[in-house]
Protein backbone atom coordinates (compact mmCIF):
# COMPACT_ATOMS: atom_id res chain seq x y z
CA UNK A 1 0.00 0.00 0.00
CA UNK A 2 3.01 2.48 0.56
CA UNK A 3 4.12 4.23 -3.11
CA UNK A 4 7.79 3.24 -3.97
CA UNK A 5 10.26 5.02 -6.05
CA UNK A 6 13.27 3.04 -7.24
CA UNK A 7 15.81 4.93 -9.11
CA UNK A 8 18.57 3.47 -11.19
CA UNK A 9 21.75 4.89 -13.51
CA UNK A 10 20.61 4.53 -16.78
CA UNK A 11 23.95 3.03 -17.71
CA UNK A 12 24.47 1.20 -14.30
CA UNK A 13 24.66 -2.15 -16.54
CA UNK A 14 28.23 -3.74 -15.68
CA UNK A 15 28.18 -6.96 -14.84
CA UNK A 16 31.66 -7.85 -13.62
CA UNK A 17 32.01 -5.53 -10.88
CA UNK A 18 33.22 -7.06 -7.51
CA UNK A 19 30.24 -5.63 -5.35
CA UNK A 20 27.68 -7.06 -7.50
CA UNK A 21 26.54 -10.49 -5.64
CA UNK A 22 26.36 -12.96 -8.69
CA UNK A 23 25.46 -16.72 -9.21
CA UNK A 24 23.70 -18.73 -11.97
CA UNK A 25 20.74 -18.75 -10.00
CA UNK A 26 20.18 -15.27 -8.81
CA UNK A 27 21.25 -14.06 -12.55
CA UNK A 28 18.29 -16.51 -13.69
CA UNK A 29 15.62 -14.65 -11.06
CA UNK A 30 17.00 -11.14 -10.55
CA UNK A 31 18.95 -10.35 -13.54
CA UNK A 32 23.18 -9.51 -14.53
CA UNK A 33 23.13 -6.15 -13.67
CA UNK A 34 21.80 -3.37 -11.43
CA UNK A 35 19.91 -2.13 -13.64
CA UNK A 36 18.04 -5.05 -14.34
CA UNK A 37 17.84 -5.83 -11.18
CA UNK A 38 15.93 -3.13 -10.77
CA UNK A 39 13.76 -3.80 -13.20
CA UNK A 40 12.88 -7.06 -12.42
CA UNK A 41 12.15 -5.75 -8.40
CA UNK A 42 9.46 -3.26 -10.18
CA UNK A 43 7.89 -5.74 -11.96
CA UNK A 44 8.01 -8.66 -8.81
CA UNK A 45 6.50 -5.34 -6.12
CA UNK A 46 3.57 -5.18 -9.32
CA UNK A 47 3.33 -8.94 -9.31
CA UNK A 48 3.12 -9.51 -5.13
CA UNK A 49 0.45 -6.81 -5.00
CA UNK A 50 -1.32 -8.38 -7.99
CA UNK A 51 -1.60 -11.91 -6.67
CA UNK A 52 -2.98 -10.22 -3.15
CA UNK A 53 -6.03 -8.45 -4.82
CA UNK A 54 -3.60 -5.36 -5.04
CA UNK A 55 -1.78 -2.80 -6.81
CA UNK A 56 1.47 -1.56 -6.39
CA UNK A 57 2.47 2.03 -6.76
CA UNK A 58 6.05 1.88 -8.57
CA UNK A 59 7.67 4.76 -9.42
CA UNK A 60 10.84 3.63 -11.92
CA UNK A 61 13.17 5.93 -12.49
CA UNK A 62 16.18 5.56 -15.00
CA UNK A 63 18.86 8.16 -14.50
CA UNK A 64 20.27 8.65 -17.83
CA UNK A 65 24.22 9.49 -18.08
CA UNK A 66 24.93 7.52 -14.94
CA UNK A 67 26.48 4.57 -13.64
CA UNK A 68 26.03 3.28 -10.10
CA UNK A 69 27.91 6.39 -8.12
CA UNK A 70 25.75 7.79 -6.05
CA UNK A 71 27.93 11.13 -6.64
CA UNK A 72 27.00 10.76 -10.42
CA UNK A 73 23.24 10.12 -9.69
CA UNK A 74 23.19 13.53 -7.70
CA UNK A 75 25.83 15.65 -9.80
CA UNK A 76 24.66 14.74 -13.43
CA UNK A 77 21.79 13.09 -13.16
CA UNK A 78 19.75 15.20 -10.77
CA UNK A 79 18.86 12.48 -8.02
CA UNK A 80 17.83 15.05 -5.13
CA UNK A 81 15.77 16.58 -7.76
CA UNK A 82 13.98 13.73 -8.48
CA UNK A 83 13.54 11.90 -4.85
CA UNK A 84 12.03 15.63 -3.59
CA UNK A 85 9.54 15.97 -6.52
Amino acid sequence: RLPISIYVGGDDTGTDEPTLRRNPALDASQGCSRHARAGAYRDALRAAAAAHGGQAVVRYFEIPGCGHSFDECVEVGGLVDLVLS
